[in-house]
């Protein structure tokens, strides 16, 4: 494993091991034991079971999100409506949306090409006004959505946001 990390993100406080959703043919990696989750809500129009796991180390929280949307035609909305949402958790206004949303594509292995697909740095603000960075990364395989986040309260290690990111693929 340790071969597809950067040495940077080996750092003892990250303890990377891979993880998978199954159903999804994804595979990623975590720098820390996840806690697993599964709630269900409305996205693209329809309840959908949302896959969540979900673990922080060195001070910053890493999370993977998955869904099934069922239809081909609700991914890129589905994709839409999960950054909008992720932005609004972070008090974003929608000046500092239209600006992620021309950030450069981004696509793991594997993925179904989606323009609403990529990652964004993102820089927002808890209720109780303190300042929290953030990575968003979209993806989509198939009928099968893909949010993977990275927060904290003081800038992100570069190292560790990009072993993860590189991490994620779809198998084949």
């Amino acid at each position: 494993m340790s071969g597809l990390l950067p040495l940077g993100a080996c750092a003892p406080a990250l303890d990377w091991r891979e993880g998978r959703v199954a159903d999804a043919g994804l595979q990623f990696v975590l720098p820390c034991r996840p806690d697993h989750h599964e709630r269900t809500l409305p996205l693209a129009g329809a309840p959908v079971t949302l896959q969540m796991q979900v673990c922080e180390a060195d001070g910053q929280t890493f999370a993977i999100s998955a869904a099934d949307v069922g239809e081909p035609a609700r991914v890129g909305p589905a994709l839409l409506a999960l950054h909008a949402a992720f932005e609004r958790n972070l008090g974003l206004a929608a000046a500092a949306a239209a600006a992620a949303a021309s950030a450069p594509g981004w696509q793991p292995s594997g993925a179904t090409p989606q323009p609403a697909a990529g990652r964004w740095p993102l820089l927002g603000k808890t209720p109780a006004g303190e300042t929290v960075h953030a990575q968003l990364a979209l993806a989509a395989h198939g009928t099968w959505v893909v949010q993977a986040t990275v927060l904290a309260r003081r800038p992100l290690s570069t190292e560790a946001t990009q072993a993860f990111t590189e991490g994620l693929r779809f198998a084949p």
